[in-house]
C-alpha cells in the first residue's frame, strides 16, 4: 500500500544514499511479515520536514532489542549483518535529519525525517 504526499517538492541529498536507506527499511519491512501482512509506505511533510515513513503489520520488535537497533552487528535475524539500520542512521543523520521508531506487537512503523532544503 502508499499514501504519499502530492505537496512534496525535490529536495537536496544524496539519492543513492537516500535510495539504500528505504531499501533497507523497506526490506526490514517485508521480513518482518514474512509473506503474511501489510507493508505501507508513506511521505508528507511536516513544517520544514519531509518524511517517509514504512510501516508493517509483523510481529513488532521486542524492547530488549530497541536500544540497540542502530547499533552495528546487532540483529535478531538468523541470516542478518545487523549492518543495515546502522549504515541508515549514519546517513539519515549526515543529511541532517533523524530516523523514528514506534513497534508494538502488532506491528512497526519507522519513519525517515529529513530537512527540507528545497532548490
Amino acid at each position: 500500500q502508499s499514501r504519499l504526499a502530492q505537496e512534496l517538492k525535490p529536495f537536496q541529498m544524496d539519492p543513492d544514499q537516500v535510495r539504500q536507506v528505504i531499501w533497507n527499511v523497506l526490506l526490514n519491512a517485508v521480513q518482518a511479515i514474512a509473506g503474511a501482512g501489510v507493508v505501507t509506505v508513506a511521505t508528507g511533510k511536516e513544517g520544514k520536514r519531509a518524511f517517509f515513513s514504512v510501516s508493517d503489520t509483523g510481529p513488532g520488535i521486542a524492547q530488549t532489542a530497541m536500544a540497540n537497533l542502530f547499533k552495528p552487528f546487532q540483529t535478531t535475524k538468523e541470516q542478518g549483518t545487523g549492518l543495515g539500520l546502522a549504515i541508515a542512521d549514519r546517513i539519515i543523520q549526515s543529511h541532517g535529519g533523524q530516523i523514528d521508531v514506534q513497534s508494538g506487537p502488532r506491528g512497526t512503523t519507522f519513519t525517515v525525517y529529513l530537512p527540507c532544503l528545497e532548490v
